[in-house]
């Protein structure tokens, strides 16, 4: 079995370990050697796919906090040569989690249209293709990362994160309640401005206890609210 990202989950989305629900909105996409995904909580996926190292998972879902997990963003923990392994493999992780971002999640976005690089397109077609980046392909698409954001912030790993998972949770308010014009006027203005207001957010915050799995959530504020 091998694990391809952690991504958001509808509900009633059940796990490949038990067959039950998964409770979080969030789960480990498998792939088994037929070809078929699977969907597993981080340890149903450390018992199928025992050789996985975590810590190069792109990780799709950060934008969206969970208060037993903490704000744990793009960064680990430890000593010589752990840290300099566990950096390198955060630095993969957060390589292919931007090129999902801008090559497939966010299209559409009009920020990531304005920005079209055909080079992070090459790449991102040869990840798809390889299942794999180099050290150099990594070291170019975090080169570019960087210098997007000083284009323009917004362009961030961090900003494009908060974006999908505001993304995930809108289309969940406009399945789950009846106030869809106002969830689609946000849904808007994010495509439009890549960003949302600090009273928007308190706004959409407001509405979890009616959405399933959101009760014990909290948003992440945009870099450019801070």
């Amino acid at each position: 079995m091998k694990v391809l990202r952690r991504d958001f989950v509808e509900e009633g989305t059940r796990s490949y370990c038990n067959n039950r629900p998964l409770t979080s909105c969030k789960a480990y996409i498998m792939i088994d050697a037929e070809g078929i995904i699977h969907y597993a909580g981080k340890s149903c996926a450390e018992q199928y796919a025992p050789s996985t190292n975590f810590t190069n998972v792109p990780d799709l879902t950060k934008g969206l906090i969970h208060n037993n997990e903490g704000n744990n963003f793009g960064g680990h923990a430890g000593g010589g040569n752990v840290a300099g392994r566990n950096s390198r493999d955060s630095e993969l992780a957060n390589a292919i989690t931007y090129l999902m971002l801008r090559e497939e999640y966010l299209i559409g976005y009009e920020i990531i249209d304005k920005y079209k690089f055909n080079k992070l397109t090459d790449l991102y077609q040869q990840y798809k293709c390889n299942n794999i980046l180099t050290d150099k392909e990594v070291e170019s698409i975090l080169f570019y990362e960087k210098n997007s954001k000083k284009m323009n912030k917004k362009l961030s790993l961090k900003n494009l994160s908060n974006c999908y998972a505001y993304d995930f949770i809108l289309n969940r308010a406009m399945v789950h309640t009846e106030d869809t014009d106002y969830f689609e006027g946000l849904l808007d203005g994010l495509k439009k401005y890549a960003n949302l207001t600090v009273n928007q957010i308190n706004g959409l915050e407001n509405w979890f206890e009616y959405i399933p799995e959101m009760q014990n959530c909290r948003l992440r504020v945009f870099e450019n609210n801070n």
